[in-house]
């Protein structure tokens, strides 16, 4: 990808370095088709997202003509989409597939033995999400409906409101609000915390002017620790040479005591009633 296409390089700031006034429109025109490129790619992402999915033992493929098609372990007939089209997004669940179409209408096929396929009646759906045995809907006006197995609550969505986004855990389900903050119903096998989001805030899509100013902080985090680190390492490797130093010299000092030299200089002492260094003239001890 080059960096006129780039997801991440989509910045308002513009490069004048070497520009005169006369290309400073020309720059700012540029800068408005990368920004809309730049939601064009991510939309697309998003919506390629959404065209594949896979659950235990069978997998799903939503064509660009609308049709789905999958593969895998067929014991329910979650594989039988084969007369589906006019789907915009399709998602799994334990044994069973859902697809939504371009109407907002949901359809399933597969294991129903929770009732998880019970979205004949559902309508206005934007987004649809499923579980290990439930499914997941979030209307256009923020509201969601969800069916299926609900022995830990997953399902208990019917006073959600202002939901922006779903996810479908195995026994849970979250919700993202249009504040940025986080709902979860299905606490009840909450084993590992993966359910402990109510001091989440500002989740949402990558804000550019957020993410490029967290990434300049980041990055200058990363610049001081290193050279910190740099320091520290300097500043051992000093030690060790004064430490060698010094060991250095005091084994001198043994060999000059050793010689009867000065353990000062290393040179010959006076006679034998002085004690002085006849060079630095410091006496011996």
């Amino acid at each position: 990808m080059n960096r006129a296409t780039s997801i991440w390089d989509f910045t308002p700031k513009a490069r004048l370095e070497g520009y005169n006034e006369v290309n400073i429109e020309r720059i700012n025109v540029e800068i408005q088709r990368n920004q809309q490129l730049g939601k064009e790619v991510r939309g697309r992402i998003a919506k390629f997202q959404r065209c594949i999915a896979t659950y235990d033992l069978h997998m799903v493929g939503l064509k660009s003509d609308g049709t789905v098609i999958a593969v895998g372990c067929n014991n329910d007939g979650q594989c039988n989409t084969g007369d589906w089209w006019s789907i915009i997004a399709v998602a799994t669940g334990g044994s069973y597939t859902v697809g939504l179409k371009s109407d907002g209408t949901v359809v399933a096929i597969g294991d129903n033995k929770y009732g998880q396929r019970g979205v004949a009646l559902w309508r206005d759906i934007v987004a649809v999400v499923v579980g290990h045995s439930h499914t997941v809907g979030l209307k256009s006006e923020g509201t969601v409906v969800a069916v299926g197995d609900n022995y830990s609550g997953q399902c208990n969505t019917g006073n959600w409101r202002d939901v922006v986004a779903v996810v479908g855990g195995a026994f849970y389900t979250v919700g993202l609000k249009s504040n940025g903050t986080v709902v979860v119903v299905g606490v009840g096998e909450d084993i590992y915390g993966q359910c402990d989001t109510n001091d989440w805030r500002d989740i949402g899509p990558i804000d550019e002017e957020k993410f490029l100013a967290t990434k300049q902080r980041r990055e200058q985090e990363k610049k001081r620790a290193e050279e910190k680190l740099q320091a520290e390492k300097r500043r051992e490797a000093e030690q060790r040479r004064e430490a060698e130093q010094a060991a250095e010299q005091r084994r001198k000092v043994d060999q000059w005591i050793q010689q009867g030299l000065c353990r000062y200089c290393g040179n010959r002492v006076g006679g034998l009633f002085t004690k002085k260094c006849k060079s630095c003239g410091k006496p011996q001890s």
